[in-house]
């Protein structure tokens, strides 16, 4: 069976080096360097020559899935699956990506789709990824993306003002945002509106 050479990159410094152990124990697999951020990846992906990239969708300020665009036109061999909890599944396709895994399906399902994308040569793009915000948070950042002030969208949901400070705080939060701008266009890139 061919090797599978891996460069895993995501900022979560934990999940990297965990999955980058149990990736090196399946036979077929090799992971060549596990990266936490993209300032080096160029550099590390012409030094280690991957035949596969498994990134996360963000990895620190930067966005995973321009970048999985960028890397395919400079390596178009190289397979680059995309990793992350937030609903992108198809939407990663567009970008160039190979393939699509949600982070909460098992190592099992994972090891499948690199053996699909990397041997069989396949594209595989998951979309069951579980959207990070909850439905009411969803409504809010609607309105929010057509410039409702907090005010009308209270009116609108028959909720208090109060209430919608609290899911607007909480969408900042989860998307990792200051903005109702950036709000709605992080929502846009993870495919959320």
């Amino acid at each position: 069976m061919k090797t599978i050479n891996i460069i895993i990159i995501d900022d979560h410094e934990v999940f990297a080096s965990t999955l980058a152990e149990r990736l090196n124990n399946e036979k077929h697999i090799k992971v060549l360097k596990v990266l936490t951020e993209a300032a080096d990846l160029l550099d590390e992906i012409e030094e280690h020559k991957p035949n596969a990239l498994l990134m996360d969708i963000r990895i620190g300020k930067e966005d995973g899935l321009t970048l999985s665009g960028k890397i395919k036109d400079i390596f178009p061999e190289m397979k680059v699956i995309l990793m992350s909890g937030f609903l992108v599944g198809n939407y990663s396709e567009e970008f160039g990506a190979d393939g699509f895994f949600p982070k909460e399906e098992s190592f099992d399902s994972l090891i499948s789709m690199l053996n699909d994308v990397c041997i069989k040569d396949k594209c595989v793009f998951h979309s069951n990824g579980k959207s990070i915000l909850t439905d009411a948070e969803l409504n809010i950042l609607k309105l929010l993306s057509e410039e409702k002030s907090n005010k009308a969208i209270a009116k609108i949901l028959f909720i208090s003002e109060r209430t919608v400070n609290n899911h607007v705080a909480e969408i900042y939060r989860k998307l990792e945002v200051q903005s109702r701008a950036g709000a709605a266009v992080q929502a846009v890139k993870m495919g959320l509106l």
